[in-house]
């Protein structure tokens, strides 16, 4: 526990969160090109964590695929967000 007061989450248990919130966006025929996290506080054993994410950003790229820029956060029930983040999706083009 390395001198922590009660057991908590590895920070990678939190990534794996975020991308699978950001696969199941994307979809099967969308590609998660890049997630960014960060691990700013501890989640400790029960707590209750939130994930949310929100597009900032639009454009396409040189193959003409959507790329959707996203920010993304995760909160405690402290209202502490625990790994504020970004990610870049890659959407087929609509015909």
């Amino acid at each position: 526990m390395q001198g922590a007061q009660i057991g908590y989450d590895l920070g990678v248990q939190r990534a794996r969160w975020q991308v699978w919130s950001l696969t199941n966006w994307r979809g099967d025929a969308g590609t998660l090109q890049h997630v960014h996290g960060q691990y700013r506080f501890h989640v400790h054993l029960s707590d209750v964590v939130r994930l949310r994410e929100r597009v900032t950003g639009k454009h396409f790229d040189q193959n003409g695929d959507s790329v959707v820029e996203i920010g993304t956060w995760a909160t405690s029930q402290r209202g502490q967000n625990v790994m504020p983040g970004t990610a870049t999706v890659t959407l087929p083009r609509r015909s």
